[in-house]
């Protein structure tokens, strides 16, 4: 396994996701075979893998995508500090006045597409 992250001691970033960290792996299956495997996960409190989602890694790609994935409960934690920092800075945020600086509302639209949102 490439990172040894741990469920019990991560951080809920948000109530409806696994929390994280996550992590990811790639190889073979079987280890000699024909098939090439990615999956992210996350460890329970006995160490053992929790797979979060799986899929072919045979695109050249697809360690890119693993990683990227399994970076996503961290990214959004950022994300959502750079919002305060940015509002800290003096950058409005939507509100029933108006709508807000263009940074803030970008911010704002992918934090709703993390939440199921099409905004």
């Amino acid at each position: 396994m490439t990172s040894t992250p741990t469920l019990t001691g991560g951080e809920m970033i948000m109530s409806d996701h696994t929390p994280g960290p996550w992590a990811w792996d790639a190889g073979a299956i079987p280890p000699d075979g024909p098939g090439r495997y990615a999956d992210i996960y996350v460890l329970d409190e006995d160490r053992e893998p929790i797979i979060l989602a799986e899929f072919n890694d045979s695109l050249a790609e697809g360690r890119a995508n693993a990683r990227l994935i399994a970076a996503a409960p961290c990214l959004l934690k950022a994300l959502k500090q750079a919002r305060q920092d940015l509002i800290g800075c003096g950058f409005v945020p939507p509100s029933e006045k108006g709508s807000g600086d263009p940074e803030i509302n970008r911010i704002d639209a992918v934090i709703a597409r993390t939440q199921g949102s099409d905004r």
